[in-house]
């Protein structure tokens, strides 16, 4: 009887066909430890413990951190400002539904651009007023800062720049083209000392050259990327480079004067369905750090995916009776992780040391790589799971939680369906000499067969490896 090993992770990505493999994770990552007993080990992401409730029945549309104590975010047609403790006040109306785009200055008082539903606003000593200078274009896609500027990006290709330090103020002639291609820009941003203007089917970076008069700002040479990108808020500076999704919905990432793809093709497949639902105006693209992770995050209605930097990997995220993940704008803020909910006026606190979701249940899957798919018969004996055990909580209320279980199905048509549901024990608080153990499960046949983990306790969950007891295979 031989003992054969069922992988789960690190990869995270079911082919176009799940016969051919339907292995995945879903709100749980890998991590490499040196000198492990395995070659990686599988946690939970962390959980959502509600920070802010705006009162708001519609979800986030963006928001914009100025600094440790002074937090904006919009709700539904609504701006709030959020404290440290979570305290909200109302600031004003921003009509529209589409996501807002929003920087900061150093003016003092410190002033807000606002790019929402094509006008533009200034927030100033918590007052917003639609910017009056007949200079300034309408009808702004986006707006970003940087050397003292507010810089506004429009669908013809135009930038254009205001007075330093002042967003009031616009001149004539202190706008500019993108040059690299005659596409329509999309997007607008800053990586660190550079602006960059991201068109349909190009990106073009731009340097300050500090003229004497005019648009502060010229293309840098031999630095365009031929790329474009799908949509306003399709892209993110991460990992000491910028990552988007391109026209194409290739998810890519800066390396010189390349896009390296770091898509897998289910990914480019859920982006193509986005795209064919009309949905891409509505995905946004943001960052988050775990334990040293940092990860990119890829947000649509009816999907989330998240890039790990560190094993370059991808997983799903998706909060219970959603189709999607709650968080859709994450926030860097009062030394949180807090993110604005998608359907609802609640901003949560992502926490490690939280294992549900804001009073909902933390559903965390894994699905195996194929175990012997072949012509023959494959009879599984028993299956071995090596999990961090001894986890339940004593003192809590809830059975589930006291002693937590986790539930094992299996597929052996091809990923399409799964039986079994065998629940198993992963120990009361101190019980770590448990083992995992299920037997008798049955016969696999010429599909081959995979297997499905579910744990929802709101308690640390850690899988090191899986192991099973097999008799036939392949001849």
């Amino acid at each position: 009887m031989p003992i054969v090993p069922v992988q789960f992770g690190p990869d995270s990505g079911p082919a176009r066909s799940t016969n051919a493999s339907a292995g995945g994770l879903e709100n749980c990552f890998a991590e490499v430890a040196p000198d492990s007993k395995t070659p990686f080990t599988i946690y939970s992401t962390p959980g959502l413990l509600e920070f802010a409730d705006t009162g708001n029945s519609l979800g986030c549309r963006g928001g914009v951190v100025v600094n440790e104590e002074t937090f904006y975010v919009v709700f539904g047609e609504t701006l709030y400002k959020i404290t440290s403790g979570g305290a909200v006040t109302t600031i004003g109306t921003l009509t529209g539904t589409d996501n807002v785009s929003m920087a900061y200055n150093k003016a003092s008082p410190f002033e807000v651009a606002i790019a929402a539903n094509g006008m533009a606003y200034i927030l100033s000593s918590d007052v917003i007023t639609a910017i009056a200078d007949g200079d300034l274009d309408p009808n702004p896609i986006a707006v970003t800062y940087l050397d003292g500027y507010f810089v506004w990006y429009y669908a013809t290709g135009n930038m254009q720049q205001s007075a330093i330090n002042d967003g009031t103020s616009y001149g004539a002639l202190e706008f500019a083209n993108a040059e690299a291609r005659q596409d329509k820009s999309r997007a607008g941003g800053v990586l660190a000392d550079r602006l960059i203007n991201f068109g349909a089917s190009s990106v073009e970076f731009f340097y300050n050259a500090a003229p004497p008069e005019g648009f502060s700002f010229a293309p840098q040479p031999g630095a365009t990327i031929n790329r474009g990108i799908l949509g306003r808020f399709c892209w993110a500076e991460f990992d000491n480079s910028v990552s988007w999704i391109d026209q194409n919905g290739k998810v890519v990432r800066s390396e010189g004067t390349i896009g390296r793809v770091i898509s897998t093709p289910q990914i480019e497949l859920d982006i193509q369905a986005a795209i064919t639902a009309q949905q891409q105006t509505d995905i946004v693209v943001s960052t988050w750090t775990i334990a040293g992770h940092e990860m990119l995050q890829i947000w649509a209605p009816e999907w989330c995916w998240i890039y790990d930097a560190s094993i370059q990997k991808w997983f799903r995220r998706k909060s219970q009776d959603r189709d999607t993940w709650a968080g859709k704008h994450v926030f860097h803020v009062f030394d949180k992780t807090i993110v604005g909910d998608a359907e609802d006026g609640i901003l949560h606190e992502q926490s490690d040391n939280a294992y549900g979701e804001s009073g909902k249940r933390l559903i965390r899957s894994m699905v195996s790589n194929y175990v012997d798919a072949g012509p023959g018969r494959v009879r599984h004996n028993a299956l071995f799971i090596d999990i961090e055990t001894g986890v339940g909580d004593a003192e809590d209320t809830d059975a589930e939680d006291v002693n937590p279980e986790i539930i094992v199905s299996w597929s052996d048509d091809g990923g399409h369906t799964y039986t079994g549901n065998r629940q198993i024990s992963i120990g009361e608080q101190g019980d770590y000499n448990l083992r995992l153990r299920i037997n008798r499960l049955g016969m696999s046949r010429d599909k081959g067969r995979v297997y499905k983990i579910d744990f929802s306790a709101a308690r640390p969950y850690a899988f090191l490896g899986a192991y099973a007891d097999v008799t036939g295979g392949t001849p």
